[in-house]
């Protein structure tokens, strides 16, 4: 079951030849549609997991609620992972990084469209509610390593980080090209990497 606001989005998952499993046997797929805030207990039925990647943290605390709150009622075991911590080591360091950081971050816990983004403290809300309900929970740091291996993923994820940070702060304009360039000077000679925290949350019944 795939699910998703958005249909187009859960349309194009659905296309092309169903994936199999370790027996060869395609598996079968269905989508569902609507916001996560509604999202109840006869949405997993049946499921044997609920996974998501890269969610938690542009969730807001009604949709993670709504989430935990369906896997208890089913007693379904769910795995998040790639949630943000808002934490970011760059090398060589740059008195500049940690401004960056915190915008970005504020940039992660706006409101948007009336919704107010839980951003780097996602994951933590989801384990803490899971924790409350009574489940087991185990939570893991996992880590992005970016370098000249992946220059381009290098460089778009550091032009993503630093455009959030500067329309969060349009103050930081000022500094952007030079910080910038310096950045770019050194991908460009193999020298910069980026270690971008994660944190995994599992959650199962006792």
């Amino acid at each position: 079951m795939l699910h998703d606001w958005n249909d187009a989005l859960t349309r194009l998952a659905l296309e092309g030849d169903p994936p199999t499993g370790r027996d060869g046997h395609p598996v079968s797929l269905r989508s569902s549609t609507g916001s996560l805030a509604d999202i109840g207990a006869d949405d997993l039925a049946g499921a044997g997991l609920v996974t998501a990647s890269a969610l938690l943290d542009v969730l807001t605390f009604d949709e993670v609620s709504a989430i935990v709150r369906a896997c208890v009622e089913v007693g379904t075991p769910a795995l998040f992972g790639l949630s943000v911590t808002g934490r970011i080591e760059l090398d060589p360091p740059d008195a500049r990084d940690r401004v960056i950081e915190a915008a970005f971050n504020a940039h992660q816990q706006r409101s948007e469209q009336g919704r107010g983004l839980l951003g780097p403290t996602g994951a933590s809300v989801a384990r803490n509610l899971f924790e409350t309900a009574g489940w087991q929970v185990a939570s893991a740091d996992t880590f992005w390593r970016l370098g000249p291996r992946e220059p381009e993923l290098l460089d778009e994820w550091f032009t993503g980080w630093v455009g959030a940070a500067v329309e969060q702060d349009p103050a930081l304009r000022a500094d952007r090209a030079s910080y910038v360039a310096r950045r770019e000077l050194q991908a460009s000679r193999g020298e910069l990497f980026a270690v971008v925290h994660h944190l995994d949350v599992l959650a199962s019944p006792r």
